[in-house]
């Protein structure tokens, strides 16, 4: 017999929704959390809720770039155009997995403003892909 969802699901999305509320809430608190962390905790956080929902559509992501996972959900839950690409710009703006250690400026408030923006609307998506029952 099949299952319907692979294992550990639960666990990225769970742990994707955490990292945008402290992000969310970080955004709040400037005087701890800079741009760049609060960023990065988004970034993270749409990275664990795409895998979250890649697993729960039983494929496993061959990568967990952005754009890894925006091509692993075209294959069981394609993202709208807007948002796959609104996500790959994320990737690219960042260079979030550079090997380099060259130091770049820290993302903007309308960088930071558009990943809270996206991952907001990827929370809604995974809510449309996952059943609360599930």
């Amino acid at each position: 017999m099949e299952t319907a969802v692979m294992s550990g699901w639960e666990d990225h999305l769970n742990k994707g929704r955490a990292y945008l509320r402290t992000a969310r809430n970080g955004r709040r608190r400037s005087a701890v959390f800079n741009g760049q962390l609060v960023f990065q905790l988004a970034a993270m956080g749409i990275e664990h809720i795409m895998a979250g929902i890649c697993q729960y559509h039983r494929r496993m992501p061959t990568d967990h770039t952005l754009s890894g996972l925006v091509a692993a959900l075209a294959e069981v839950a394609p993202l709208d155009n807007d948002l796959a690409r609104r996500i790959c710009r994320l990737e690219i703006m960042e260079d979030l997995c550079a090997l380099s250690a060259a130091p770049k400026p820290p993302p903007r408030d309308e960088q930071v403003a558009l990943i809270l923006d996206t991952a907001a609307a990827l929370t809604r998506f995974a809510g449309q892909q996952i059943p609360p029952q599930a």
